[in-house]
């Protein structure tokens, strides 16, 4: 399967050897049960598991295509991710700082945190665009010391990792829900 290949590259699948009728080797269509699905990221040096998302393509003011995603699976933080130029994207794409096109919001849910659900500019860093498998549904974008910065209070969020979200819909626990 396509989307099981994206998840579970990183880990091992049993070799085949001989010749078979086999359409498959091995039991790569079933997920890992440590850590199926999931993307680690580091966020203002957390390390968060990530595996819960809601996504969706939108219309911007100007009738181009934005992708916007909602983790949802954070206990004690939120984050939204903002694509702006979807329309243009490919595999390989790097946004850089100060680049308009790409937005974060991350709430710690902290007392004294001071930006909430604001969208923060990209300020520092790098995220590329590793994959965009419509087929499969899913996007993955990595952060490489992406820092993203609150205006209203100049409270920075500083990224690293790697992020695979559905492109249209719900997904929990690795399984993609329309």
């Amino acid at each position: 399967m396509q989307i099981s290949a994206l998840f579970y590259a990183s880990h091992a699948v049993p070799a085949c050897s001989g010749l078979s009728t086999l359409t498959s080797c091995g039991d790569d269509d079933e997920p890992n049960d440590s850590d199926s699905g999931l993307s680690t990221l580091t966020i203002n040096g957390v390390k968060y598991e990530i595996d819960g998302f809601y996504s969706q393509l939108m219309k911007r003011y100007d009738d181009r295509p934005m992708f916007w995603c909602q983790i949802n699976n954070f206990t004690d933080a939120k984050m939204e991710i903002n694509l702006y130029n979807w329309d243009s994207l490919s595999n390989g794409y790097v946004y850089s700082a100060n680049d308009s096109d790409i937005a974060v919001s991350f709430d710690n849910r902290d007392a004294d945190y001071p930006c909430g659900d604001l969208v923060y500019g990209f300020t520092s860093g790098s995220v590329k665009v590793v994959s965009i498998n419509e087929g499969a549904n899913l996007v993955t974008l990595s952060f490489n010391d992406a820092k993203f910065v609150c205006d209203q209070d100049n409270y920075a969020t500083t990224i690293n990792g790697t992020l695979t979200m559905p492109i249209k819909g719900h997904m929990d626990e690795g399984k993609m829900y329309d």
